[in-house]
């Protein structure tokens, strides 16, 4: 009897087939908006996280140095640099450019600083993109071309590199597609190497490809 049900079972229909994969792309369409979802959630976190060490170290300080808790620390690279860098990170994650912009202002004055804690013209990097965001082209590609300009200061950071991307990007946003295809060339080029499934370099191939003659 058993061997009979077998034999006559010859495969799932093509009705199964289905079910089974409307109830997969279910459970996808549960699964992936909840993780990404956790994993926005999760780099908040970790940069409130980063925060509130900056801050306890800033009340570590005024201990130290006999200093009521919460009063002002001058720790011009933390202050003026590193934190308005995260800040502006959060705001640009959160499609808030313009907050970004304003927070940045106050690090214009350390763009080419080279504090201990953190380098590599970050700030500049940071306001290019938040600029690109906004679609103010111009602007975007001053900040780029600081990076461009400082190879120094920026060293091996990964930065250095994608602010070539980033640069093509802005001036393809502004209009001239033959530079921009220049650019893309540029830094398909430099980036000639890099492991091909590198998703922000297939998207760059994808992108110069789009403007191909």
């Amino acid at each position: 009897m058993l061997q009979k049900l077998n034999k006559n079972r010859g495969g799932f229909t093509l009705v199964e087939i289905m079910i089974v994969v409307a109830i997969i792309a279910l459970l996808a369409a549960i699964a992936v908006p909840n993780f990404l979802r956790a994993r926005k959630r999760s780099q908040a976190t970790r940069c409130l996280e980063d925060l509130r060490l900056i801050d306890a170290a800033d009340d570590q300080y005024a201990i130290e140095n006999n200093k009521m808790s919460g009063a002002v620390v001058a720790w011009t690279d933390v202050q003026n640099y590193l934190v308005p860098t995260i800040q502006a990170a959060i705001k640009i994650q959160d499609k808030d450019a313009a907050a970004a912009i304003k927070i940045l202002e106050r690090t214009k004055p350390y763009d080419f600083a080279y504090p201990d804690s953190f380098q590599n013209l970050y700030p500049a990097y940071m306001r290019g993109l938040a600029y690109l965001q906004m679609g103010e082209a111009s602007l975007a590609r001053v900040e780029f071309q600081k990076l461009l300009d400082h190879p120094g200061l920026v060293e091996m950071n990964v930065i250095g590199a994608l602010s070539r991307l980033q640069l093509a990007r802005a001036i393809r946003l502004s209009g001239d597609t033959a530079a921009a295809r220049k650019a893309y060339e540029d830094f398909l080029t430099f980036w000639k190497t890099a492991d091909a499934d590198i998703p922000i370099y297939r998207q760059a191939k994808a992108e110069y490809a789009q403007l191909s003659p």
